[in-house]
């Protein structure tokens, strides 16, 4: 898979550059994975384990799997971010395979000489692991993921000193550890490095703070945090871009046009004079584009395998656009943050609700804030009755504009008082209702 990052966010494609999902600048998917409740996931997992092995004796049990069996996992990972509408099934057999490889591991380790035993062999993993997974594979592929599996087992219970480090296996098992603890890790990173309400940190720039991110989480030797690959065109490297500018069935002399044309422009710096009118006029076609707004730049795009390579990436590019954040302080979620000053975000209040209302948290959030304020401050919520109270009062003609704000004054200091225990709260309200 590749992404790609533009001025507008980027682009999750295949191979061929067929889109599967688009992410804007306000980096929805990312927050709405960092904010998700991953809790139900590890027990419906290992149920599920459960029913189709003895996790004592590692025996098939003859129970058939169904698509009900998992599908309350697809539903959590549906809306935790895009990326799991189109690899929710690999991410669940990678946690399957990462859970029955830490059971065996759990089984076999010796504390004692820190060694494996029994190794238990390919012919029967593979078997094993094969009515595990979910059937998701086309029929050429499972029997190469359970080998990949099944070698990391191996550079675990049979370690090459001359090989990469080895995978890092959970134990006591756990069922989407893995996940977990992605979700844990990007959270650090947006906490350390963009998150403009943490404590210390928030007085550092951008930069600053991910100097001392990578001081303080650095990692093993000379590893990278990431490694990935980036390809680099200087047009859209899954279209033909020429191709709207001549007819691919027109031949002269028997030679496709469209070849002579392409010739004539590829061989245009060493020689301008020898060019086919028609080359010519192709050329200003182009040039007239570009000149109009359709050029794109340096084409980027980066190879991806995982969620972990998506949303670093979208983190790392964040770091580079300078992009602060900050956490709504009524959805609890987190939202870019174009001004220091401002607490809540865009978000609706029923954002998955089919019967929702317009109402987002900057709406509502100030009002649910105070309300929660003055039940939780006695004194406040005092005054703020008696001051509806006393506004009336003004309408009906009661108490003039002069004597409100006497009043007021008088209230906000004997509120200070209260609270500062000179001043007894149940004084306090009988002198506010005279």
């Amino acid at each position: 898979m590749l992404v790609k990052f533009t001025n507008h966010g980027y682009s999750y494609t295949d191979v061929d550059g067929t889109s599967f999902y688009d992410e804007d600048k306000e980096h929805k998917g990312l927050f709405d994975f960092l904010d998700a409740d991953l809790s139900s996931l590890p027990k419906i997992l290992e149920s599920y384990i459960s029913k189709i092995i003895d996790k004592e004796t590692f025996k098939l049990t003859g129970y058939e799997p169904s698509y009900n069996d998992l599908r309350d996992v697809d539903y959590v990972l549906d809306y935790i971010h895009p990326y799991f509408e189109i690899n929710s099934s690999e991410e669940i057999n990678n946690a399957i395979a990462d859970y029955f490889n830490a059971l065996l591991l759990q089984r076999s380790y010796s504390e004692d000489d820190y060694t494996y035993s029994p190794i238990y062999d390919e012919k029967w993993y593979m078997e094993t692991l094969s009515a595990l997974l979910k059937d998701c594979y086309y029929e050429n592929e499972k029997e190469k993921h359970i080998k990949s599996f099944y070698e990391n087992y191996l550079s675990i219970v049979k370690p090459d000193d001359d090989a990469d480090l080895p995978p890092y296996i959970e134990l006591p098992p756990k069922g989407f550890s893995g996940l977990i603890s992605l979700q844990d890790h990007l959270r650090s990173m947006v906490f350390w490095m963009l998150d403009a309400s943490a404590l210390y940190l928030n007085e550092l720039s951008i930069s600053e703070r991910v100097w001392v991110y990578g001081n303080v989480h650095s990692t093993i030797s000379d590893m990278p945090h990431m490694t990935v690959t980036k390809q680099i065109s200087f047009t859209d490297p899954h279209r033909n871009s020429l191709g709207y500018s001549f007819n691919f069935h027109d031949f002269l002399d028997g030679i496709s046009d469209s070849s002579t044309l392409y010739g004539n422009l590829m061989n245009f710096h060493n020689n301008q004079e020898d060019v086919r009118p028609k080359a010519v006029d192709t050329l200003k076609s182009i040039i007239e584009r570009a000149k109009m707004g359709y050029s794109e730049g340096i084409y980027e795009e980066y190879k991806v395998d995982s969620l972990f390579e998506v949303l670093f990436l979208e983190i790392y590019y964040m770091i580079l656009e300078q992009v602060l954040v900050k956490k709504c302080r009524n959805c609890g979620k987190y939202f870019v943050l174009k001004n220091k000053n401002v607490e809540y975000c865009n978000r609706l209040i029923d954002e998955y609700d089919d019967n929702t209302d317009d109402r987002t948290c900057s709406d509502v959030g100030p009002k649910l804030s105070y309300q929660k304020k003055l039940e939780a401050d006695q004194p406040l919520k005092s005054y703020s009755r008696a001051y509806k109270t006393h506004y009336a009062r003004i309408k009906s003609g009661k108490l003039t504009k002069p004597g409100f704000f006497e009043w007021q004054q008088e209230a906000k200091e004997k509120l200070e008082q209260v609270r500062s225990g000179e001043y007894d709260l149940e004084d306090y309200k009988k002198w506010l209702k005279n």
